[in-house]
This record gives structure tokens, C-alpha cells and sequence, in this order.
């Protein structure tokens, strides 16, 4: 769909305008762990807690079960790794809100953890699906 000379001049005009603007964060102590935030959407990242060597052996072990030429194995490791981190995180947060004797589950729900966990849950879950979908149609033809 093409659109009109005038909305091109205005496109253009805002265009001018805005250069100079949009130019990224001015403080990064913001911006600095953004990598290990959104580490679910992120390329790997080791975090603190966690041992590169272990990330290796898991990473060997789901290779040497699939065929020398899938692209994708990698990034069903990060998917599974995800999950791994994600569990892991779940228990961490839960046994933080922990008493002596019981959780203050109120406090825990009003924190968002638990939902944030399971929306990064549900991603890497779909994205498995997709990737193992996908290794799954390439290697039965």
C-alpha cells in the first residue's frame, strides 16, 4: 500500500525533527544487566550461581542425541537451560517469602515474581515447541 505525497513529506519532516533525539540511554547503570533481566530473550549468559562447566556437559549431552547437522540444537539447549533457570528461580523467590513455618503467599503474589516466571516459562515452552516441531519435520522426510 503506497502512501501519499503529503504523508511522505510529514514522515520525512518528522524524520528531521527527531534526529539527534533518539539516541539510547544516557545512564547506563539502568540499562547495565539487561542481558541477565531478559536473559530468556537474550543469548546465553552465565549468571552468578551457575557453572559454565555444567552448562558444557548439558550442552554435549542434548548434542550427541541429535543428528550432526541440526542447526537448531542449540538453541533447544537455551530453551531447556531457561526452564532449568527458571524452576530454579521459583524456588529461590518462594523460599524467600518463606516463615519459619508457612509463606506469606499474599506477599508473594502482590511481588508479580511468581507471574514474571511463568510468562518466561510459557516463552521458552513455546519456542521448544516450535524448535522441536521443526527438528521433528526436517528429520522424519
Amino acid at each position: 500500500m503506497a502512501i501519499s505525497e503529503k504523508q511522505l513529506l510529514a514522515n520525512r519532516a518528522n524524520s528531521l525533527k527527531a534526529r539527534g533525539k533518539c539516541t539510547g540511554p544516557k545512564d547506563f547503570s539502568r540499562t547495565r544487566y539487561n542481558a541477565i533481566r531478559h536473559e530468556m530473550t537474550s543469548k546465553f549468559v552465565i549468571i552468578p550461581g551457575e557453572s559454565q562447566e555444567e552448562f558444557e556437559v548439558f550442552l554435549q549431552g542434548i548434542k550427541d542425541c541429535m543428528p550432526a547437522t541440526n542447526e537448531s540444537a542449540d538453541e533447544i539447549v537455551l530453551c531447556l537451560w531457561s526452564l532449568k533457570r527458571g524452576r530454579k528461580a521459583e524456588s529461590e523467590i518462594v523460599a524467600a517469602f518463606a516463615d519459619t513455618e508457612s509463606i506469606r503467599w499474599d506477599d508473594l503474589l502482590k511481588s508479580g515474581y511468581l507471574q514474571r516466571i511463568a510468562k518466561h516459562e510459557r516463552r521458552a515452552m513455546n519456542k521448544l515447541k516450535r524448535l522441536v516441531s521443526e527438528f521433528v519435520d526436517k528429520n522424519s522426510a
